[in-house]
């Protein structure tokens, strides 16, 4: 049986995060925060008012640093919570502190919190009091390290427990991360704590808000697809064996991020298509949608034409659903943007996929603003490496039994 305690703040572990930064002077302080955390590869959120000095800190020199709060330093980390820097001057230096500049961003390193993470900032919402700083780097002294790498028990972390307002050291190891749920991987799939966080904040933020949420989720997008490519562009089968390793992780990373990208969209166009944002989230839309299931590419691409029709997105981004999502239900496309690769690596053949109408493709391409498709197909030779092949005359049927040999 399950007690209700109502609305509350309550969540384990939570962080005990030390946010320091220098004045307008260059005089430090620092403040104790438990609302925050890592959203994305390199993207801090910690939700601090306006009204600290911290934060007025931070908003004039525009970077930070947050350190892990310690068992050793744990009265001072108490006390950079419990005193405002607006009230007591030095704040900093009564809590036993010293400041270390940073090499990579102006704001100080706590000498005694030995691992901070150095930051420049991103965005801050006065509304919601949501401040988003991108990591620059993570620094760390080396007594807490073995091997090389940060040690916990070495680091002795803390964590804030908001039931019973204790401090509580991180203690043994229960288990293995990317290892231990393996095992369960396709019956379950947890999501990441940027999705929970983007979707909140679509949910409740404003078109600024959204915006800002809409950036990440092109530069998650967009990242992993480059990492691909790298992998990708080696040149010789031999390469390619002893990358399969990565490409496979790397494939399985993409599959990640568009779901978790698709949620928030989904969480967006909810209600319908939003008014008042910025013409980059809603390119940004259309290329999560455009990366999605072939379920999700069906569902949206009415919605998707009436963004091009009110010119949110170019006729030509409308253009490449229409024909990716004709391509996957196994029907010729009409605006000629898709292709096939297929064959040995030794003998690769490249062909556009057949069209509805070839007789008309080239004034079809134009209504939406594609260059000629003889144009098209010497580019796509150019950068594939491979001849790119359109045969008018060749059927969706006999495509795929030239796959299929």
């Amino acid at each position: 049986m399950r007690k209700n305690f109502g609305s509350k703040s309550w969540l384990y572990p939570m962080p005990v995060l030390i946010v320091a930064a220098y004045d307008s002077e260059g005089k430090p302080n620092a403040m104790n925060a438990a609302w925050g955390g890592i959203f994305t590869d390199d993207h801090i959120g910690i939700c601090i008012s306006e009204g600290h000095k911290t934060t007025k800190n931070i908003l004039a020199t525009k970077a930070f640093t947050v350190s892990m709060a310690t068992a050793d330093e744990v009265v001072a980390c108490d006390y950079v919570g419990i005193v405002s820097g607006n009230k007591e001057p030095d704040k900093f230096a009564r809590a036993g502190f010293t400041a270390l500049r940073s090499e990579v961003v102006n704001a100080p390193i706590i000498e005694q919190l030995p691992m901070a993470l150095e930051c420049e900032v991103v965005s801050y919402d006065a509304e919601s009091n949501y401040l988003v700083g991108r990591i620059v780097n993570v620094s760390a002294d080396e007594k807490i390290l073995t091997d090389g790498k940060i040690d916990y028990r070495k680091l002795r972390p803390i964590t804030y427990d908001p039931i019973n307002h204790h401090y509580i050291e991180l203690d043994e190891v229960v288990g293995n991360a990317f290892s231990d749920g393996k095992k369960l991987k396709q019956r379950t799939r947890m999501r990441s704590l940027f999705s929970f966080i983007a979707l909140l904040l679509v949910a409740c933020g404003t078109p600024q808000t959204t915006d800002r949420i809409l950036a990440d989720v092109w530069q998650r997008d967009q990242a992993i697809r480059l990492q691909m490519m790298e992998l990708t562009r080696v040149v010789t089968v031999e390469r390619r064996m002893e990358l399969v390793d990565s490409l496979l992780a790397t494939n399985e990373a993409v599959d990640r991020i568009d779901a978790e990208n698709m949620a928030v969209v989904d969480s967006l166009l909810a209600e319908g298509l939003p008014e008042g944002l910025s013409a980059d989230s809603y390119k940004t839309i259309w290329i999560v949608i455009d990366h999605a299931s072939q379920e999700k590419q069906e569902q949206y691409l009415p919605l998707v034409e009436q963004m091009a029709e009110e010119e949110k997105i170019s006729q030509d981004e409308y253009a490449t659903l229409f024909d990716r999502v004709a391509m996957k239900q196994n029907r010729p496309q009409r605006y000629g943007t898709q292709s096939v690769q297929f064959g040995a690596p030794e003998a690769m053949q490249l062909y556009l996929w057949p069209v509805e109408c070839p007789a008309k493709l080239d004034s079809l391409r134009a209504s939406v603003g594609l260059s000629p498709i003889a144009a098209y197909l010497e580019v796509l030779t150019q950068t594939t490496g491979v001849e790119a092949k359109f045969d008018p005359q060749l059927t969706v049927e006999e495509l795929n039994a030239l796959r299929e040999e």
